[in-house]
C-alpha cells in the first residue's frame, strides 16, 4: 500500500473516530474541523518525512552499488598483480635451480698442450683478430602488442590501459598501468590506433598522443562527421630510448569516446638495434 493510500485511510478513519466522539461528547462542528486540521497538517508532514527517508534509502543503495563495483574492479587488478607474482616466483625457482646444476656438474679438465698446440692456438687467434665484425648486433628480444576490448570515456591526459596483450616478450609492457618501461637501451618503433564511434551527428573528433616521460613525441586523429560513423586513427614513430625510459599513449582532450569493443585500438612497439 502506497504512503497515498495510506494517508487516505488515516483520514477516513479519523474522521469516523471524531464524528463519533462529537455524538457521544457533543462537541461543536468547529471544534472537529479545527482537530481534522491538525490531524491533516501531522499527516501530510509525516507523508513528506517517508518521501525523504525513501529517497534517501535509493542513495545510499546507489552508494552501496558503486563500491561493490570498485571492490570488484580492484580486485581483479590484484588477482592480475599476483599472477605476475607468482610467474616471477616460478621463474625465479627455476633459475636457481639451473645455477645450482651447473655447480653440481663437473669440471672437465684438459691435457697440457704442448709447446706445438700452443703455437697453433695463438696463430688462430690472430687470425681471427684480423677479421673483426663490422657491428656487434644485440640479440635481445623485446615486442609486444596489445589492445582495448572495452569502450571508454576518457578526460585530458588520462592514460589508455590496452588491457588484452597479444604478445610482451621482454616483459616490457604492463596491462594494468598501460606503461612500457624500456628494458634496454637502443632503437625502437611504436605504432598506435584510436577508434571511435559516433553517437551523434556533427564532427567529432578522438585525439590521442604518444608519450615519453612526460614528453608527446607523436599524435593521432579519428573524426566522425554523422551519428553511428566508425573511424580510427593510428601513426608510427622510431625513437631512441634508455633503460628505464617510459612510453604510453593518452587521450589529447576532454569528454573523448574510444571504441574497443572491435579491437580497434591497439599499442604495438619492437625493439630494432642497439
Amino acid at each position: 500500500m502506497s504512503a497515498h493510500c495510506v494517508y487516505h485511510f488515516l483520514c477516513l478513519s479519523i474522521f469516523f473516530a471524531l464524528f463519533a466522539v462529537t455524538i457521544s461528547t457533543k462537541l461543536s462542528l468547529d471544534d472537529v474541523v479545527e482537530r481534522l486540521i491538525e490531524v491533516e497538517t501531522k499527516l501530510k508532514e509525516s507523508e513528506r518525512e517517508i518521501g525523504i527517508l525513501q529517497e534517501t534509502t535509493l542513495l545510499q543503495k546507489e552508494v552501496i552499488e558503486n563500491q561493490e563495483i570498485r571492490i570488484q574492479s580492484l580486485e581483479t587488478e590484484l588477482a592480475g598483480h599476483r599472477d605476475i607474482i607468482s610467474a616471477g616466483r616460478e621463474k625465479a625457482a627455476d633459475t636457481t635451480q639451473e645455477i645450482k646444476d651447473l655447480h653440481d656438474k663437473p669440471r672437465i679438465v684438459f691435457p697440457k698442450r704442448t709447446p706445438q698446440e700452443t703455437k697453433l692456438k695463438h696463430q688462430r687467434e690472430s687470425s681471427k683478430n684480423r677479421i673483426r665484425p663490422l657491428r656487434h648486433v644485440d640479440r635481445v628480444g623485446v615486442a609486444f602488442t596489445a589492445y582495448l576490448d572495452h569502450d571508454g570515456e576518457y578526460g585530458t591526459q588520462q592514460v589508455i590501459k590496452f588491457n588484452k596483450v597479444i604478445t610482451n616478450e621482454g616483459n616490457g609492457y604492463n596491462q594494468y598501468t598501460g606503461v612500457f618501461t624500456c628494458p634496454h637501451a637502443g632503437m625502437y618503433m611504436f605504432t598506435f590506433f584510436i577508434g571511435e564511434r559516433s553517437d551523434t551527428e556533427g564532427i567529432k573528433q578522438m585525439l590521442a598522443d604518444l608519450v615519453v616521460n612526460e614528453t608527446v613525441k607523436m599524435s593521432a586523429v579519428a573524426e566522425t562527421k554523422h551519428a553511428t560513423e566508425d573511424a580510427q586513427g593510428g601513426n608510427t614513430v622510431i625513437l631512441r630510448l634508455q633503460q628505464g625510459d617510459s612510453v604510453y599513449i593518452y587521450s589529447d582532450g576532454e569528454n573523448h569516446h574510444v571504441e574497443g569493443n572491435v579491437r580497434l585500438t591497439s599499442f604495438t612497439g619492437l625493439y630494432l638495434y642497439p
